[in-house]
This record gives C-alpha cells, sequence and structure tokens, in this order.
C-alpha cells in the first residue's frame, strides 16, 4: 500500500502544478484552447494499480492450433453448414443465426442452418458448425465435463475432424458460446452496437483452426448500467429472476409481493415507518397476522411467479429503495443482539426458501412439469439486498476470519445476497485502506452467505455530465469481489439516459470484459478500445482521457466536500477552470482532424467515428456554457447552446441528473 501511495502522491504533485497552471487562465477571456499555456503531453494516468491482486483458479482454457482446414474461399465460398440438434430450443436456434450473422459480418459468407436428421452419423470429412445438444457430439467420442462450466454461461468449444462443436452446460450458455466462438477463433471484438471488427475479412482465405476452448466465466452474472450493452450476450444479469406480476421488477420489490391491498389489511407486516416490511411481522406469533402467516402469504406468491415462469431459478426479494428499516421492539431488540438490521431479513428469507422448495418437491412429486429440473425437483434460490440500512452483515471478525454472530443468522443454501456497497467510495478500489469499512463489511458477507453478487457502482447520480473518477480502480475491485466468492457482477452506470459522456461506454466496454475475465490487463483493454473507436483520433482522445483521470484525482484529493459519493455537487468553477475545459475542447478538435481522412474513404467509419468523438464532446461543451457561458458574447453562447442542444437530440442525450431531463435547462436556450 505505501508503493501505491507514494506514486499517487508524485502523480498528484505533477497534476497540481498543470492545474495550477490552468487557474492562472480563468480570467483572460480570450484564452481559446490554449489551456492556459503548458503542455499536459507527459501526465500519467494516476490511478492505475502498479499492484495487482490477480485471482487464482479461474477458468479461461483457450487452444487454438493452426490449420489447413479452409473455412471460406477467397473468393468467398465455404462448405461449412451451421448444425442444430433434430429438436433445438430457443437459445439454440438463436446461437445458431448469431453465428450465421456474424460470418455474414466478416466474410460475406452466408452459411445455411440445418438440423440433426436420425440417420445421421459422425465424419472426420462433414464440414459443420454444430450448436448445443447436438447428437454428433457424443457420437465423435467427445464429452464435456459441466461442473466446471458454473450454472449460467460456461463455454466449451472443440473441433473433431473438420468439424467445430460449441456447447454450453446451460441453455443461455449456447448464446454465448456463439459469441466466444466468433472472438477467440476469428477476432471478432464488440466495442459497441455499430463497431464490430474481426481478425478476418472477405477477400481472403479463412482457415479454421484446431480448438479447444473451455471458459467459465469469472461471475457467472454480468451486467452493467447503461443497458445497451445488451448487444454483448455476456452481459444479461436482467433475465437472472423469475417476473413478479409488474414488468421490470427485479430490484426494491418487496412490496409487490406484499402489494398496498395486503399490506392495509395486515398492518403488522410492514415496518413502523411504514416504508418497509416488517420482517418480524411485530413479533405476533400467532393468527392471521402472524410472522408465519407473513411467511406463508409470500411463499403462495412465489409459487405462482414460479409456475408462470419454469426456466429461471431465482428470486429477488429486496427490500425498497430508502434508508429505514423497522423499529419496532422485536426488530429492535434483534438489532441488538445482532448488530444488524439484517438480520432479522436472513431469518425471514431461510424460512421462506426452505417452504418454498419443499412445496417444489411436493410438486415433483406429483409429476408437475414446472416443477421438475431433468429428474430432479426443481430448486429456486432467493436473493435478498444487503443494502443501505442493511448494508452490514450479522457477523464479526474472531483472529483474522469472519463469522456470523450464530448459525441462525447464516444464509442457507439457497439464500443468496445481492451486496449493494453504496456507501463505498468508488474513487478507490475496495482493497484501498480508503474502503476499509466495505472491505470488512463485504468479508463479514462473505461469511454469511455462500451465494453473493456484487452491486458497485460507477457514476455520480446528481451530475450525470460530468465525469466519476471510477474508471480503472474497478479492475481490483472486481477482483476483490471474485477473490471473496462473488457470483455476479453489477456496476451501476448512468441508468436512465439516452446517452452518456466523459468515457461512460468505455465503462461498460470494461465492465463486461473484465467480469469475464478480471486478470485481464485493463490498460490494454482501454488502449484496444480506444484505437478501435477513434482510429486515428486516438491519441488526441488518449491525452484526453489520462487528463481526465489526472484532474479528477485532483479534485477527489484537493477539496474536502469531494469524498467519492454518488450523490455529490460538481458543477462548480473551482473543479473545472476554465483552462482544463478549454483543453479538452481542443482535444476533441484534435481528434476531429484526425479523422478527416475517412469522410471520402470510408463515409460509414467517418460517421460513426464522428459520432464517438460527438459524445466525448458533450461533457467539455456543457460545462464551459454552463459555468463560463458569460466569457462569451451573446451570439458565440447562443450557437454554442444551439450547437449543444442540437446534439442532445441527435445523440439522445436526455438526462443531466438522475432524474432531471436535459430539457429542463435547454428549454429556454
Amino acid at each position: 500500500m505505501k508503493r501505491k501511495r507514494s506514486i499517487k502522491i508524485i502523480a498528484l504533485f505533477v497534476t497540481a502544478i498543470i492545474c495550477l497552471v490552468m487557474v492562472g487562465c480563468n480570467g483572460c477571456n480570450g484564452c481559446g484552447n490554449s489551456g492556459g499555456g503548458g503542455t499536459t503531453a507527459d501526465v500519467k494516468n494516476p490511478v492505475t494499480e502498479p499492484e495487482q491482486h490477480l485471482v487464482e483458479g479461474t477458468l479461461h482454457e483457450i487452444k487454438l492450433t493452426p490449420n489447413s482446414r479452409v473455412f471460406v474461399t477467397a473468393d468467398g465460398e465455404s462448405d461449412y453448414k451451421v448444425l442444430l440438434p433434430q429438436t433445438p430450443n430457443d437459445n439454440e436456434r438463436a446461437a445458431a443465426q448469431y453465428l450465421v450473422d456474424r460470418i455474414v459480418d466478416a466474410m460475406r459468407v452466408r452459411l445455411p442452418i440445418i438440423n440433426e436428421t436420425p440417420d445421421m452419423r459422425f465424419s472426420e470429412s462433414d464440414k459443420y458448425l454444430a450448436v448445443g445438444n447436438c447428437r454428433l457430439f457424443t457420437e465423435a467420442g467427445l464429452t464435456m465435463t459441466s461442473e466446471y462450466l458454473g450454472d449460467r454461461g460456461g463455454v466449451y468449444i472443440v473441433s473433431k475432424g473438420n468439424s467445430a462443436f460449441i456447447r454450453s452446460n446451460t441453455a443461455f450458455g449456447v448464446e454465448v458460446s456463439a459469441q466466444m466462438f466468433m472472438q477467440r477463433v476469428f477476432g471478432m471484438e464488440i466495442y459497441s452496437s455499430d463497431l464490430i471488427e474481426y481478425d478476418v475479412k472477405a477477400g481472403e482465405e479463412v482457415t479454421l483452426p484446431d480448438i479447444e476452448i473451455t471458459e467459465r466465466p469469472d461471475f457467472d452474472y454480468i451486467t452493467t448500467r447503461p443497458e445497451p450493452y445488451r448487444y454483448d450476450k455476456r452481459s444479461a444479469w436482467g433475465d437472472m429472476f423469475i417476473p413478479t406480476d409488474k414488468v421490470g421488477d427485479d430490484y426494491h420489490n418487496t412490496f409487490t409481493y406484499y402489494n398496498e391491498e395486503i399490506r392495509k389489511a395486515h398492518p403488522d407486516w410492514v415496518s413502523s415507518q411504514g416504508n418497509q416490511l416488517c420482517y418480524t411481522a411485530h413479533g405476533v406469533t400467532e393468527g392471521e397476522h402472524s410472522l408465519d402467516a407473513m411467511i406463508d402469504y409470500g411463499v403462495n406468491e412465489m409459487m405462482r411467479y414460479a409456475e408462470a415462469c419454469p426456466d429461471r431459478n431465482n428470486f429477488s426479494f429486496t427490500h425498497q429503495d430508502n434508508e429505514d428499516s423497522c423499529g419496532c421492539p422485536t426488530c429492535a431488540a434483534a438489532y441488538d443482539k445482532y448488530g444488524a438490521s439484517s438480520a432479522v431479513i436472513i431469518k425471514f428469507v431461510n424460512k421462506m426458501a426452505d417452504k418454498v422448495n419443499a412445496r417444489l418437491e411436493a410438486e415433483f412429486e406429483k409429476g408437475t412439469a414446472w416443477a421438475t429440473n431433468g429428474d430432479k425437483a426443481r430448486k429456486v434460490k432467493i436473493f435478498f439486498f444487503a443494502y443501505n440500512a442493511t448494508n452490514e452483515p450479522p457477523a464479526k471478525k474472531v483472529g483474522d476470519a469472519w463469522q456470523p454472530i450464530d448459525e441462525s443468522v447464516k444464509c442457507n443454501e439457497n439464500v443468496g445476497v445481492i451486496a449493494a456497497m453504496i456507501k463505498a467510495n468508488f474513487t478507490y478500489d475496495l482493497y484501498d485502506e480508503h474502503n476499509r469499512e466495505t472491505y470488512d463489511i463485504m468479508m463479514g458477507w462473505a461469511a454469511c452467505t455462500d451465494t453473493m453478487t456484487t452491486w458497485l457502482y460507477d457514476t455520480n447520480f446528481t451530475d450525470y455530465m460530468y465525469p466519476f473518477n471510477s474508471f480503472e480502480q474497478a479492475a481490483e475491485s472486481y477482483r476483490f469481489c471474485k477473490s471473496i466468492g462473488s457470483i455476479g457482477m453489477f456496476n451501476q452506470g448512468i441508468w436512465n439516459a439516452g446517452n452518456r459522456t466523459h468515457f461512460s461506454w468505455w465503462k461498460a466496454y470494461r465492465t463486461v470484459n473484465l467480469s469475464w475475465d478480471v486478470n485481464q490487463d485493463i490498460e490494454v483493454l482501454r488502449k484496444k478500445y480506444f484505437k478501435a473507436m477513434f482510429r486515428d483520433g486516438a491519441e488526441a482522445m488518449d491525452k484526453m482521457y489520462n487528463e481526465l483521470l489526472a484532474h479528477t484525482t485532483w479534485i477527489r484529493d484537493t477539496f474536502e466536500e469531494i469524498n467519492g459519493g454518488l450523490y455529490e455537487e460538481t458543477e462548480l468553477q473551482k473543479f473545472w477552470p476554465k483552462g482544463v475545459l478549454d483543453r479538452f475542447n481542443g482535444y476533441i478538435d484534435d481528434a476531429y482532424a484526425a479523422i478527416q481522412q475517412y469522410r471520402e474513404t470510408d463515409s460509414r467509419l467517418y460517421d460513426i467515428l464522428k459520432k464517438n468523438i460527438d459524445i466525448e464532446s458533450m461533457f467539455p461543451r456543457f460545462a464551459t456554457i454552463r459555468l463560463y457561458g458569460s466569457y462569451y458574447s451573446h451570439a458565440d453562447l447562443a450557437a454554442m447552446k444551439a450547437a449543444f442542444k442540437k446534439d442532445c437530440e441527435v445523440l439522445k442525450f436526455n438526462r443531466f441528473r438522475e432524474f432531471v431531463p436535459m430539457d429542463t435547462i435547454t428549454v429556454d436556450w
């Protein structure tokens, strides 16, 4: 830790000097893009972790051996077919179509999709991309050890003879395997919805190597906000949970299970404040208002939802989005005993999960199809929130180890926790001393449950248009979460806006890729992303990015009111000297100039690159107008506002803050 701190101090000293130079430009109306003089070409990224906590035991075995077997000729011909099982499921059909579409995109050849027939036999000379549970896989003498691949999206891809078999241990995972086949074998990389690149291209002979790929994602469940990253099939936490009656009700949904009518009829089931459930039913032990009756009601609702959705096995049972918990005498006594409001939730959900799974076992014995998983009874897990009032676990540290206060507050095997660490400082990683409290909380939760997912944060909800310095710290935080057994990673960025600036799309790309493999080098990943997204403009955007990191680190370490919180006012001149913004705008201009050649040579690419730069221009332009509008003539300011407003419409920037529309600001522009 001492080594890390010294590196930061040096970087911040350099940054502070730079910023002092820039501040000197604030009183100069005509400073233009000069940034107040001087250069920041040598500013280094101050948050890259020098000491990485790499995680052992991850599964990413990729064996590709060159082979002369032709997949696509230089003339754009192929003898290969995409093979599906005789009776494919929806995921297998989707995976097959994905392969066809991506191969068309990369090599301009369309492979036919066919189904297995009962008389089909494996032959080394046949040329198939066999998707999913094809019988030929077994006929070829191949086996797949499913237990290594996890419960979600494990990948197994292997070649035999001329064919490649694209498989997974889950229905969802087959679609992921199709994507990873394209990524691992043909170098496909998904940077955005309209920018996908490949190592192969039309007009060149493409060969199919010998393949053996075995991968388990480091987090079985991966997602990020912004939501549009769903075009990456690995980012799909949204289909983790069994849906309720309310669409999009994955979180903060306990009042859906116990609706308003039920809460009015059973006031003892509601917290003393009226805005949460009471997980002790105010101590009532008998009758229709008792705790057992409350649990039974919730179990009945879950059984109803489970019947309606037989292909998912997780419930989100997560408390309402406020900072309260019940303060009734029974809950208060539990808090005094366990030191955490979460204790009563664990006990409640343990009983609920036991009853739901007992009911499913009984339905299985009756032969009920929706209660059956293969030759066994269906099992479901119930996830609750460690969030706000329930953030702390009912755990204690004994020596160097954490353990539950007692066995009654350890989650049973069918109960999981979503650890939403809203009180952490995400401008530092979770190993950093600034997050010691959060580190201890998460270690405590790891002791209280065998099934944990993590919910981190990637933005300042008060100022969507201003950067939040969580860019690269996330890599170490993901490794920490993986090391303590988390099975899911949700890093919430700007979530309800049509678009976002200040390299927030890089954050989303980072989250999906690092959640798949936490040991990747984040700087290598970023350089690849910038090269693709900005091409010849990457050098200028790289300067802007590194200077932005240095500057936001300076803000964090200089101003006491900035402590990494998620609701901080950052739209102040003292945080954003005009010289800094001018310099950022200058880098944007440099990037535009660098891509001009593509206007004539590749207009489609030019439009994509320009849009990518346009997006990153929105932050410094917005800040300049808002903070330094008075520095410009009326005519110049009006033109700046008009151009920004137009770009908001074209690029779909529709939020200034979490729940504040952009047009509340721009309507008068």
